[in-house]
């Protein structure tokens, strides 16, 4: 009997094999609740990386709308800018043809009074200021033709008298002659 009670007992033996079982058993539990609260902790994981995961889509979603927006936006001030431009540039060139061409059609009409009245340093200054002194010296060239013209009927005139006078003269000698 002693073998069966004592310290290498087969009951102790048994005892001790209980005891391990039982709190082999005990670790199990443990373990299984362990393993328990991690699936908690991890389906707690999972359902928060979705709400997240969705929460960035949604805000992805928000800013590609908003960029598409925007885009859309700066594309619309990107025209207005480029009609803006343009119609500047159009009234920057077309003031100054018309301007010319008034001038032009003034001197055409033979009023050499008329000058371009824009002074500016770009090209449309420099043709200005060309047309201003073309219009200057073809005065000055038709008033010398108009004083030339004139001289030359005086002298036409003072010739046409000379020539009266002269056709008359004969006459006259032939008069006092006979």
């Amino acid at each position: 009997i002693r073998d069966t009670t004592g310290k290498g007992g087969v009951l102790m033996q048994y005892l001790t094999l209980m005891s391990e079982q039982s709190a082999m058993q005990q670790k199990r539990r443990e373990a299984g609740e362990l393993v328990g609260n991690i699936q908690a902790t991890l389906a707690q994981v999972n359902e928060q990386s979705e709400q997240i995961m969705a929460g960035s889509i949604a805000a992805a979603d928000g800013v590609l709308v908003q960029s598409r927006l925007l885009q859309g936006l700066a594309i619309a001030v990107a025209i207005a800018l480029s009609l803006l431009v343009a119609w500047g540039l159009g009234k920057a060139i077309r003031r100054p043809l018309q301007e010319l061409l008034r001038v032009l059609g003034a001197v055409t009409q033979g009023d050499m009074t008329e000058r371009v009245a824009f002074r500016n340093q770009n090209e449309f200054g420099q043709l200005a200021r060309q047309v201003n002194l073309l219009i200057t010296q073809m005065a000055e060239v038709l008033e010398q033709l108009s004083l030339a013209s004139n001289q030359l009927t005086k002298a036409a005139r003072g010739n046409h008298h000379t020539a009266e006078k002269e056709r008359g003269e004969p006459e006259r000698q032939r008069a006092e002659t006979a």
